[in-house]
């Protein structure tokens, strides 16, 4: 006659017991690992060397020989005052003085403002401007390209090989608070002083933080992270 061996399965307590077991061994190793601040901290990465590789292909460019950047840090010369028989503040065509009276005062077209200008990736939320507390900025588009029409105005084949990037880099995460800037300025004479900047996202990085690089970078602006030859624009 053949025997049956009856095997006794977990009970319904044993189970929610292991349940309950794994449950609270998850939550406490998502704890201790915390999976968001790595994350964090990996895109902070991406910042931080996306910042200096921006940096290094404008040194290039400007070691190269390529002059000063028209256009984007170095505004347009306006047009001088017209010369000729008519006396300074009065338009040309206009008829002559009567005999005796004296000729309005010349009022010189007003200085162009040699920036600082700043530029961004677009679409954003925030612009570059309030970034900076400063007025004068100007609208970037959407494009990477590195040939003058990209969110950075540089034509960078104009530095030896090529340069350094095929296409500008943008913030890994792009919202109002974290987004890749450039901004420039003339400072003596035709000299061009730039710096890109971005927003550090983990605490590790951050202003405060044990790796801290927005306070420590030299710039003028401790909650952001600030590369260039001009960090104090």
């Amino acid at each position: 006659m053949a025997k049956y061996v009856l095997r006794r399965g977990f009970t319904l307590i044993e189970l929610v017991i292991v349940i309950g077991l794994v449950a609270l061994l998850a939550t406490t190793v998502i704890f201790v690992i915390n999976p968001a601040a790595i994350f964090e901290e990996g895109r902070d990465i991406r910042r931080i060397a996306d910042m200096g590789k921006m940096n290094a292909a404008m040194g290039l460019l400007l070691a190269s020989g390529a002059g000063p950047i028209q256009g984007v840090c170095i505004p347009e010369t306006p047009a001088a005052p017209p010369s000729g028989p008519t006396p300074p503040g009065i338009p040309q065509g206009s008829p002559p003085l009567p005999p005796g009276a004296s000729p309005p005062p010349f009022n010189p077209p007003p200085p162009v403002v040699p920036g600082p200008w700043c530029y961004q990736h677009a679409p954003y939320v925030t612009s570059c401007a309030e970034r900076y507390a400063i007025t004068v900025s100007a609208t970037s588009t959407e494009s990477r390209a590195t040939d003058g029409t990209g969110w950075v105005p540089v034509d960078l084949a104009r530095a030896m090989g090529g340069g350094l990037l095929s296409s500008w880099p943008i913030d890994p995460k792009e919202d109002s608070a974290h987004f890749y800037s450039f901004i420039c300025k003339v400072e003596g004479g035709s000299d061009a002083v730039w710096e890109f900047s971005s927003h550090m996202e983990s605490v590790r990085y951050a202003s405060g933080g044990p790796d801290d690089i927005e306070s420590t970078d030299g710039g003028n602006r401790p909650a952001l992270f600030e590369v260039g030859t001009g960090v104090g624009l």
